[in-house]
Parts: C-alpha cells; structure tokens; sequence
C-alpha cells in the first residue's frame, strides 16, 4: 500500500481530528483557501494547508493521511483510520454534537470507520457510524408524560408533542447504527453533485451553529455545491451548498395520527468573502421544512426561493416550517484570532413594516471569538487558544405580547427541526442559552485545555408556565427555580502518531433538576428556598489510529 503524493478526493467528516487542525492552521497562517462556514471541507483544502506547515513540531502541523493504493490509472481505494470513543455519565444524559449517538446515563461507545474509492471526477464513501447505548435508568423530570394507563411517553421536558426530541431513547440498552459520513459524489473542479448522509456544519460557530450542526444523525440528502470558494472578477469569492433531505423520526415520535406524514427538507447555505477583505465571509442559509404524502416534485426543491410567507390555512395537510439566518466569520492570520457570530429567524415577517418595527421576533442570536497567544512558558506551552461563544434560543420579551415559538419547533410539522430524535441545529436546544469560556494550551504532541460553561435550560418553558399561573405571592412568579447547567471541565489530547488519544472529564451541577419544586412558592423566599439539584460527572476517552 502507497501513500500519495497527490491529494485525496474525500471529505473531512465535521468534528474530526483534521478540523481541529485545519482551524488552527488558519489562525496559525496568512492562508486562506476556504472560509470554513461550509463544512465538511474537502481534503484537497486540508492538504494545502498541512503542506504549508511543512511537519513543523507539533501534532497540530502534522498531516494525517490515509491509507491509500492506487488500483488502475485512474481510481485510488483508501482506507480510513478507526475511531473509538467510550463516553461514561454516572447520574444523568448529557452530550452534544455526537451525531448518532446519544449520550445516555451509563456507558455510550462510538465506533467509526470505513474505505473510499476516489478519482478525478467520482468518489464513492462509506464511513458508517455504530454505537452501543447503555441507557441506565435515571431520575424522570416532573414535566415529562405518561399516558392514561400510566406507562411513559418519551417526550421533551415541557413541550410534548411540539418537536420529536425525546428525553430518553427507551428503557432499555440498546445498539443503533447510521450510515454516517457516506456518499457518493461527482465533482469537477470546485463544483460537485451527489447523495450524501454526511452531517453539515453551517456558518462559524465553534460549538452552537444555529442552522446546522452535527448534533443529530446527518440526513439523507441530494446535493449540489461547491468543493472550495468560486473567484469572480471584482466580486470576491463564493461558496454555497443547496440540498433536498429527508428527516427520519424517532421511534419514540408521539404526535396525534395527523402529524405522521414524512418530511422533505430544502435547505441552502450561501457564503461570500469580499475581494477588499478577504478574511470576512458573510452568510445566509434558508430551510424549509414541508409534510409530502405523494413524493417529492420539482417545485418542494424550490421551496427556499419562495419570498412570500408559508403558514397554511387549518385543514391543509400541505404543512410548511421555514427558518433562514445571517452570519458572518472574520478572519485575522496576523493577529491570529477570529471573530463570527450568527442571528436565526423562526418565521417570517409580516411585511417590510413589521421587519422594520420587530426585527428580534422568534430570533435567536450566537456571537464568539478566538485568539491565539504566544506565551513565554516555554518549553511547557508553545501557544494559548482563548475561546467565549454566547448563545441564545430564548426568545425575548415580545412573547408578553406576541405569540413567539419554541425554536426548531412548530405546531403542525410535529417532528421540528430533528432527525431521528436528535435537534441538527444549535445542541443546547429550544429555548436554552449558554456562555462558553474554554481556554487549551498546545506543546508538542500534547494539548490541555479548561473550560466553563453556564447553560440556562429551555428558560422559555420556564416563562410560559410561570405566566399561566394565577397564584403569584407578591405579584411574582417563581424566580427561584430557573432549570440551570453549571459545567466545569478538563480535555486533553496526547498525538505521537500513529496513535491518538483524546480525554474529557466534565462534572455538572444541574441547578433545580428535573423542576420538581415549580409553583411552590408559599412562604419561599431568599433564605427558605428549596434546593433540589443533581451532579454528573462525565469522562470521555477517545483513540483512533492513522495508518
């Protein structure tokens, strides 16, 4: 078997090792070969910057290949290194960004791997995705269901049937599989067409894209797009991707018999970097969500060009859903550092007037910032990251006087913006927010890093329920029992090569877990209050091995 010295056809799966490096290298270096708002990025990208490191110490400049042999004169079949990661929570579920899995209280293990055959103008993947759930049972929340004859209903927490994103994937342990990072695609040059079950990672997000993100299973789709930025004279440089998908639900999917019908997604993401800065890319992205009974037709591919607004008259099984958000990413090599954020709209407006007057309705917001820094710890640190990512699904005070939604939830298309019970947008959820600080410290083969995160816990349920309440003491609703995330945590990565080895250990507090003591309030205050909290401890490790 050969290793070649041409570049490889095939994509960097979102959230891989490769990504991390490529991230860096882009704050490391004055290159800019792609805008990295439009991922998964192709491999060729990856090279370009890896040979500009030219094996620099450090595992961050280190090329990782495939195992690669060339069977005619044409094709090349190459082999990707396995991946496996083992994910223990010891009192509660938490994970983010996992893709497939769902992690569960117990024991999750994640194993991915695969071959490709690739040319100048075909390439077909297939990068499957298997994991093993234990699924230890664990504390029920109070607003979680049950049926009439008692038995559960594996909803989310306070919003039921509104999205098919369940609490708990059943009450056993269980094994589920996905064809993962797979497809088969025609390219030529900077363009490419094809069918792919890959997951997609839309605008610059480090953890909480809005739109799209590695959060749940990638969903079947038809693509065509870009494999690197399209220059036009005077205008900058381009890069979109245009897909039709077809969502799945979970098994657990509760909605009354109406809201079963299958979904077709159309979604679009459009970036462009201006000539006169060329470290700016500035984005849009559009999805349409619609219930099909009889096929998918040329005019649901369409759907995202639509200008006027979507909802339905009652009765009309024609169900739409549409969400659209701008972004941006700015790009500064010689500071070494970024900036980007994102603002998400659930609906349309009504009108220009309504825009102009309420542009914050059902809207949500992310905004961030990395930085590199040199240090004087060596030979202990070569360099510093600094990452803060805000976040905010919770819709602002118009819900007191206009009715606002859930995100990624809608009240006729049921399922919401998920796929096989999983929410492919922002990980935290419906209305959650969270503030991110994680600062790593890169030497040689090693990286360690910590990081803090305070996760406010769909805090929308909290307002809608508190404001349904007629006993309020004082004129107040209940300001004592907000649903809170505290997480503080270690990760560390140790990459010799071939053999690469990745750590997390993360201990929540859950402030008010479960909301059990909604609504009593009497006699409450400052000094009386109830604490009913829990704590997780998560640790994670991760090795995979390049050939």
């Amino acid at each position: 078997m050969l290793f070649p010295q041409h570049a490889a056809s095939q994509t960097i799966p979102v959230g891989d090792l490769r990504e991390e490096q490529l991230r860096l290298q882009q704050l490391l270096n004055d290159t800019l070969t792609t805008s990295y708002v439009n991922r998964p990025v192709w491999n060729h990208v990856y090279d370009t910057y890896m040979d500009a490191a030219n094996g620099r110490d450090g595992w961050w400049n280190r090329k990782l290949t495939n195992l690669e042999d060339p069977i005619d004169g044409s094709f090349r079949v190459g082999i990707f290194e396995p991946v496996l990661q083992n994910t223990f929570n010891s009192k509660l579920p938490f994970g983010e960004n996992n893709a497939l899995a769902w992690y569960g209280r117990g024991l999750t293990s994640d194993l991915q791997g695969g071959a490709y055959i690739t040319s100048d103008f075909l390439t077909l993947t297939v990068r499957p995705q298997i994991v093993y759930q234990q699924n230890i049972d664990f504390r029920r929340p109070r607003f979680v269901q049950s049926d009439s004859e008692g038995n559960i209903r594996y909803l989310p927490e306070g919003i039921g049937t509104r999205v098919d994103n369940p609490y708990r994937f059943g009450p056993d342990p269980f094994w589920s599989s996905h064809p993962g990072q797979s497809s088969i695609r025609v390219h030529y040059k900077n363009v490419e067409t094809g069918f792919s079950t890959e997951s997609l990672w839309w605008g610059g997000a480090v953890h909480y894209p809005l739109m799209m993100s590695n959060n749940a299973p990638g969903i079947p789709h038809l693509f065509i797009g870009t494999r690197g930025p399209i220059h036009i004279p005077w205008a900058g440089k381009f890069e979109f991707r245009w897909m039709g998908g077809w969502p799945k639900d979970s098994p657990y999917y509760d909605a009354p018999q109406q809201y079963r019908h299958p979904r077709f997604m159309n979604a679009v993401n459009l970036s462009w970097s201006p000539g006169i800065f060329p470290g700016l890319n500035i984005g849009f992205t559009r999805t349409f969500m619609l219930h099909i009974q009889d096929g998918v037709s040329v005019s649901d591919f369409m759907s995202i060009f639509e200008l006027g607004r979507t909802s339905t008259l009652p009765g009309d099984e024609a169900f739409q859903d549409q969400s659209a958000s701008v972004y941006f990413r700015w790009l500064f090599p010689k500071a070494h550092a970024e900036i980007y954020g994102e603002f998400y709209r659930e609906d349309h407006s009504h009108d220009i007037r309504d825009f102009l007057m309420e542009p914050n309705h059902n809207s949500a917001w992310s905004f961030g910032f990395q930085k590199l820094f040199y240090t004087n710890l060596t030979p202990y640190i070569d360099f510093v990251k600094v990452n803060l990512e805000a976040t905010s699904l919770n819709p602002s005070r118009l819900d007191e006087i206009r009715w606002q939604t859930y995100f990624y939830t809608h009240s006729r298309i049921r399922q919401g913006q998920t796929n096989e019970g999983q929410i492919f947008g922002a990980a935290i959820g419906p209305g959650s927010s969270s503030m991110y600080l994680g600062v790593d410290g890169y030497k040689g083969d090693f990286k360690g890093g910590v990081f803090i995160q305070r996760w406010v816990d769909n805090d929308h349920f909290h307002y809608r329920w508190n404001m349904s309440q007629t006993e309020r003491p004082w004129g107040q609703g209940d300001k004592w029992h907000h649903r809170v995330n505290l997480n503080l945590g270690a990760n560390i990565l140790w990459g010799p090569g071939p053999l690469y080895l990745q750590g997390k250990l993360m201990w929540t507090k859950a402030y008010n877990y479960g909301r059990y003591e909604y609504g009593n309030l009497e006699g409450l205050d400052w000094d009386n209050r109830v604490f009913d909290d829990a704590q997780n401890l998560q640790l994670q490790l991760g090795v995979r091995y390049v050939f």
